[in-house]
């Protein structure tokens, strides 16, 4: 499909969501002014007439108000099918550009038991998550998502009531690479907080990495394989990149690289960059290019990779 066309089932998409929602914004104006009307004429005529009048005109108001949450739903249906559009063509294609043997499911994402495998969060309840890519980038398997991690937490208030409320504790990509070899073992590296002094259980000799992380590992000398100085470099490298706190997992034969920066990739926004077609596929190889910068700084890192 090229772009002329692409262009033009774009725009269609568009203008059928922007006819919809002045339809609604039109229904929601002509309900509430017959409304008004109606209850002032039941306030100030006390005739007969002016009463059954004034009935039919509240029946019709709130029939268009009813109207426009109807047209709202089959706008924001549409708004649903032209991200759907974008994503099976603009989104796609910028992957398949990128990675070899690319899967791209928009509405899946890394599965809640290999999360909490890399154990990198520590309490969450509830998961979300969109865009699961899967494929090979420079001959290794890798797969990523947009996840959102929520904890679940009860409070009871003066009355004895519990309130159940969600905080998210987590939102951003969770990137998984296979290595070429099975890791000497399991290491946990999680950004520090302003603030978060937890202990780790072990010190490497850069200070300043020490500081950024607490590193969290079964064995002190395997972990010491994995993490050379020249790799702790790149990490805090791929960190700078990421812009957002990184949580990091080796264990098995990944390494599993979380981004906590709010925010989902290859979603469509209300900015002037998604206009055309052209300023779409920018956007998207930029989400692409994201991803691909972050690979290729622990890709550097020759013995497991290499």
């Amino acid at each position: 499909m090229g772009d002329r066309q692409l262009q033009s089932e774009f725009n269609e998409h568009k203008r059928a969501i922007a006819g919809l929602r002045r339809k609604a914004v039109i229904l929601v104006v002509v309900g509430i002014l017959l409304i008004a009307g109606a209850l002032c004429m039941g306030r100030f005529l006390k005739s007969k007439g002016a009463s059954a009048i004034a009935v039919l005109m509240f029946v019709a108001g709130t029939g268009d108000l009813f109207a426009a949450g109807y047209v709202r739903i089959g706008a924001n249906r549409r708004d649903r099918k032209r991200r759907q559009f974008a994503k099976d063509t603009i989104t796609a294609a910028a992957l398949s550009e990128a990675f070899e043997d690319v899967e791209y499911a928009p509405d899946k994402a890394v599965s809640g038991s290999v999360i909490r495998t890399a154990g990198l969060i520590k309490r969450w309840d509830v998961q979300y998550g969109s865009d699961h890519v899967r494929g090979r980038y420079k001959g290794r398997v890798f797969a990523f998502s947009d996840v959102e991690l929520m904890e679940e937490v009860e409070t009871e208030d003066d009355e004895g009531r519990t309130k159940v409320s969600y905080y998210t504790c987590f939102k951003g990509q969770w990137i998984m690479i296979e290595t070429n070899r099975d890791l000497p073992g399991e290491l946990r590296l999680r950004e520090r907080e302003k603030g978060n002094r937890a202990k780790s259980n072990m010190e490497t000799e850069n200070v300043a990495f020490n500081a950024k992380y607490q590193i969290e590992a079964k064995d002190a000398h395997s972990a010491f394989m994995m993490l050379t100085p020249h790799f702790m470099e790149a990490i805090v490298r791929a960190d700078i990149l990421a812009n957002g706190k990184t949580y990091i997992y080796f264990g098995g034969r990944y390494i599993h690289i979380a981004i906590h920066n709010n925010r989902n990739l290859f979603e469509l926004s209300k900015k002037n960059q998604h206009a055309d077609i052209a300023a779409m596929r920018a956007c998207q190889k930029n989400e692409v290019k994201y991803i691909t910068d972050i690979l290729d700084i622990f890709l550097l890192n020759t013995k497991l990779f290499g």
